[in-house]
Parts: C-alpha cells; structure tokens; sequence
C-alpha cells in the first residue's frame, strides 16, 4: 500500500482527493497584505470571493512551498514507512518541484530506505489535475507504486493544455509579457491562445482578436 501526494495547483476538489484518499500541501497566496492558504474549497477561504476579487483588478502574489514545508509533509509517511508518490506543480512554472527534491534528499539522509517517487508533471490547472485522476485509477487497479511513477513520466508528454485568459494583466503581473504588450494587446482586444510547451512552461501559440473568434 502507498499514498498518493499532489499540491494544490492541481485544482481539483478538496471533496475529490478526500473521498479518494489523496493528500496534498497547499499553495499561499497574499491579498491587500493577508495570506492565505489554498485549501481546495475545503473551509479555510472562499474561492468565488477569490475570483471576484480578480474581476475587481485586485491583483495576488503567490509563494512557491518550501523545503521545510515539504518535510513536514513527506515526514509522517516516511516514519510510518509508507511509500509515498509525489505527483506535482510544473518545474517550468515554479521551484516547487525543486523544493520537493531537495526535501527527499533530506529526508533520505535520515531514512534511508524510505521509497518517496516525485513526479514533474510538467503541468498545472486541469493538466495536472488529470494526472492525479489517472493515478488514482491506476493505483485503484492495483498497479504498484515504481511502476506508476514509470507510467506517469513515461506519459507525461502525451497531456496537452490549451487556454486563453480574460485579463491580459494577468500574464504582464505574472511575468508572462511586458508592460506595452498588456496595454496594447488590451486596447486591440487581443486574447493569446496558450499551452503549456514540453518544457514545462507557457507558450503563446497564436494571438486572435475578441473572445468569441
């Protein structure tokens, strides 16, 4: 028996991991000077309030988890000796996943036998959600926990996400494009069609004028 990992940028329902037995650490995020914590919808914070907010231009800023969170996470599982796989946030979009590496080798160190499988999902939103879906399936079916780590790298390439974004604030606040870019892409209309490269990170595939078309 294992436990499957996933963090909170994989956007599923807090109701949906509970009920499948899939833990995850949260994501913070700051507004107007108070922090947060993504809980999923869970009870701590009001995820339509969030977006209401961001209609009103109150713009976040987001912190990647920490080692030290990390630890805290892996620890009760590795003590309990209970293989744990990791399936996370997008190394091209974050240091998360880097955070979560350097937590293993910490926790190696001290138990060295422990079996902790990360998994780069190269992904986030909906595309990392779904590996968390297929790895539930998978893990329901019975395969073994080396194998589905193997699967999921394996196949990780084979997911695609396509999207586009209301705002063009959004992606100059998020480094994504400059300042001029925002204000002019915004006075034209313009919305970039978007997926996320083999890499790992955001990619403007196309740009299109108004929504609709």
């Amino acid at each position: 028996m294992y436990q499957l990992l996933t963090d909170s940028c994989c956007d599923l329902p807090y109701q949906t991991l509970h009920d499948h037995h899939v833990d995850f650490v949260s994501m913070h995020f700051t507004i107007d000077g108070q922090e947060y914590e993504d809980d999923l919808g869970e009870d701590k914070y009001d995820i339509n309030a969030f977006y209401q907010q961001l209609k009103q231009n109150v713009m976040p800023t987001t912190t990647q988890v920490n080692i030290g969170q990390f630890v805290d996470f892996f620890t009760p599982y590795v003590e309990a000796k209970t293989p744990i796989l990791y399936i996370g946030f997008s190394s091209g979009l974050s240091g998360t996943f880097d955070s979560a590496t350097q937590a293993k080798a910490i926790l190696l160190e001290k138990h060295p036998d422990a079996q902790i499988y990360l998994i780069d999902t190269l992904a986030a939103c909906a595309g990392e959600g779904q590996f968390v879906l297929d790895a539930i399936d998978k893990r329901d079916a019975g395969m073994p926990i080396a194998e589905l780590a193997q699967w999921l790298t394996d196949h990780r390439l084979h997911y695609r996400m396509w999207f586009t974004v209301d705002k063009l604030d959004f992606l100059y606040h998020g480094g994504r494009v400059s300042r001029t870019s925002a204000a002019l892409g915004t006075m034209l209309n313009i919305k970039p069609v978007m997926d996320v490269d083999t890499a790992g990170k955001l990619r403007v595939v196309r740009k299109v004028r108004a929504r609709k078309r």
